[in-house]
């Protein structure tokens, strides 16, 4: 799975953490795979093998230096997940879930106050989430 989000945020540099997952419809959620990139990070190069659609970040000192701050308006920030594979339950739903900070696994920088993250969904910049799909016959 690849995510493409355009957010902002107050803050200058920030993770973001993805979570995919599966909803049953008693709202239980099964935990499917996930992601992260840090906004500092976000630019992406190209390499000589075929990654398979998947976007490849620099985290070179000269490109993190030189991108811009998070706070500087709406950033493009695209990342792929951990590759998965799920065979969807008939009447399930799939939930992605987006946050700032991941305590259980993550150590992150305590903000005071905690910075606002803001996420496009229409128009010119609509975030999206591009699932490899193979039916299963």
């Amino acid at each position: 799975p690849v995510l493409n989000i355009y957010a902002n945020s107050t803050a200058v540099d920030g993770e973001i953490f993805a979570y995919l997952e599966e909803v049953d419809a008693e709202g239980n959620a099964l935990y499917l795979t996930e992601g992260v990139v840090r906004a500092s990070h976000r630019k992406l190069v190209k390499i000589a093998n075929d990654t398979l659609g998947v976007p490849i970040p620099s985290s070179t000192r000269a490109d993190v230096s030189k991108t811009s701050a998070f706070t500087e308006g709406v950033t493009e920030l695209k990342f792929a997940l951990q590759p998965t594979a799920n065979l969807f339950e008939k009447g399930n739903r799939i939930r992605l879930v987006i946050t700032g900070a991941d305590m259980h696994n993550y150590l992150a920088p305590v903000f005071s106050p905690s910075p606002e993250l803001t996420i496009s969904f229409g128009g010119k910049q609509a975030s999206s989430l591009t699932l490899p799909i193979f039916s299963a016959k």
